[in-house]
């Protein structure tokens, strides 16, 4: 059976020594037989890139995208609500689905009383064709697509394409800075340069900023908290085994030239939070 995860952690201060880590409590969010990725009838075979928020209502969404295999035109957005503090989750269902496309890297940002949802959503070239695969093929034709809920995740709003510019998706959460500009981090595909796209008027219209990486010309999936000093942190991952840190002074609009942080990181995902007390939580596979 496979499972997907979700784990309460206690962690080490962001730029201290590296130190031990706790769990506290472990539940699982979705389990499925392992069958052939080319079954048909495995629908949801591929569970992967989950994201969890608070939503307005005190309960905790994790979305995540779920196919046969990564890239399927059967890829679509799975996710799944707890009421206890993540200690139980209610049946996931599908928060969305293009038909004939392949649904990515779903990512949150709670604004108020709205929820926002965004994904990308386009086909790759490195997977043979599906039955009801539609549309032209590659990264650059990969969207980003916004919905809005305003009832803490019971209706959302048709997807709208935001962003402008093709081959960019989101992965990890945005933020509400405390101005209440809104900061979803992205990144290009292909280059792996990481940015963000910004909203000044609560989520109506998007610009694109940044797009910064280290010398080898890497900075994918990158995170972003706002720090006591009302600067911005982004933390960027790379290949040659650790993170990579920028800085905003201007709410995103502009990045300084990204450095090491001494942080050991392998080639994956990771986050960073800025808790209610002010304190930054990073998760990472050192």
């Amino acid at each position: 059976m496979k499972r997907l995860l979700l784990t309460a952690l206690c962690f080490a201060p962001l730029l201290a020594p590296a130190g031990s880590v706790t769990i506290l409590e472990r539940a699982t969010v979705f389990t499925h037989t392992g069958t052939n990725p080319r079954d048909a009838a495995n629908a949801t075979g591929f569970n992967h890139a989950p994201s969890v928020t608070v939503l307005p209502d005190g309960r905790i969404l994790t979305a995540w995208f779920s196919g046969p295999f990564e890239g399927s035109a059967r890829q679509k957005i799975l996710g799944a609500a707890s009421s206890d503090h993540g200690r139980t989750w209610r049946a996931p269902s599908t928060l969305h689905d293009f038909p004939g496309r392949a649904d990515f890297d779903p990512a949150f940002i709670v604004d108020g009383s709205r929820t926002l949802l965004l994904f990308s959503s386009g086909l790759r070239r490195t997977y043979p064709f599906e039955t009801g695969q539609q549309g032209p093929v590659g990264d650059e034709h990969h969207r980003i697509y916004l919905r809005i809920s305003p009832d803490s995740g019971r209706t959302w709003t048709a997807p709208r394409e935001i962003g402008g510019e093709a081959a960019h998706t989101p992965r990890t959460n945005g933020i509400r800075l405390a101005t209440g500009e809104l900061l979803v981090p992205i990144h290009r595909l292909g280059t792996k340069a990481g940015g963000v796209l910004r909203s000044t008027d609560g989520g109506k219209t998007w610009t694109r900023h940044g797009f910064v990486a280290n010398p080898a010309g890497e900075g994918g999936e990158p995170t972003i908290a706002e720090l006591g000093s009302g600067r911005v942190l982004m933390l960027l991952r790379t290949r040659d085994g650790e993170l990579w840190r920028a800085f905003s002074e201007d709410k995103g609009a502009t990045w300084s030239t990204p450095e090491k942080t001494g942080l050991p990181a392998g080639a994956t995902s990771h986050n960073v939070i800025r808790t209610r007390r002010g304190k930054l939580v990073l998760t990472h596979n050192p």
